[in-house]
C-alpha cells in the first residue's frame, strides 16, 4: 500500500508517536480530498497504482 510505504520512508527515528499519528492523518485527509475532487470532476479515482 502506497501510504504504508510512504510512512515507513519518511519516519524519523525517535519521533514521538503523536507526530507519526498526525502525519498519518494528514495522508488520509489528502487522499480523501483528492478522491472527492476527482469525483466532482467526473473522474474515477484510482484505488491503487
Amino acid at each position: 500500500h502506497t501510504v504504508n510505504k510512504t510512512i515507513e520512508e519518511v519516519r524519523v527515528k525517535g519521533e514521538p508517536s503523536e507526530i507519526s499519528e498526525q502525519r498519518l492523518l494528514m495522508y488520509h485527509s489528502a487522499k480523501n480530498v483528492l478522491n472527492t475532487g476527482m469525483k466532482l470532476l467526473g473522474l474515477t479515482p484510482l484505488r491503487k497504482m
